[in-house]
């Protein structure tokens, strides 16, 4: 029960699937929301042509390795890992986004200003879905500017 109450809390699962590009906007969003700096970084693979074997031309694209770092220099200086999640319906749009987590700890051992970052994360995640709405269905949504 404990790693369950740990991974609900730091993960933050989307509304619906962002593309790579839909996530800039997430990013850009929370960074101003935190008032932080976001480091991070995607691998993005695409396969086009036709393989052995094929009849018809494959295009295939996904993004892997999408990690990065969330950093807040006010004091307290606070700093956690995370990656976003692939969705499972389409590998090159993403899904969610994990914080970094330990499997032996649990949730109350995590430092307090880990927690609040976080949650911090989750409301900024909140605020910018209420602001660009879309439904899952909407593949040519484009975010907003803040």
């Amino acid at each position: 029960m404990a790693l369950e109450e740990v991974v609900q809390k730091a993960t933050i699962i989307f509304p619906w699937d962002l593309t790579r590009e839909q996530s800039r906007g997430l990013i850009k969003y929370i960074t101003i929301k935190l008032r932080g700096l976001i480091t991070y970084e995607f691998l993005h693979s695409i396969k086009i042509g036709y393989p052995s074997g094929y009849e018809v031309p494959l295009n295939e694209e996904k993004i892997s390795n999408q990690k990065g770092v969330i950093t807040l220099s006010d004091p307290p200086f606070i700093s956690d890992d995370f990656q976003f999640k692939p969705s499972k319906k389409d590998e090159s749009k993403l899904s969610a986004i994990q914080f970094h987590l330990t499997s032996d700890l649990k949730l109350e051992d995590y430092r307090p200003e880990v927690r609040q970052l976080w949650e911090d994360t989750r409301k900024a995640v909140e605020d910018y879905f209420e602001a660009n709405p879309a439904s899952e269905s909407d593949s040519t949504h484009k975010s907003i500017s803040t």
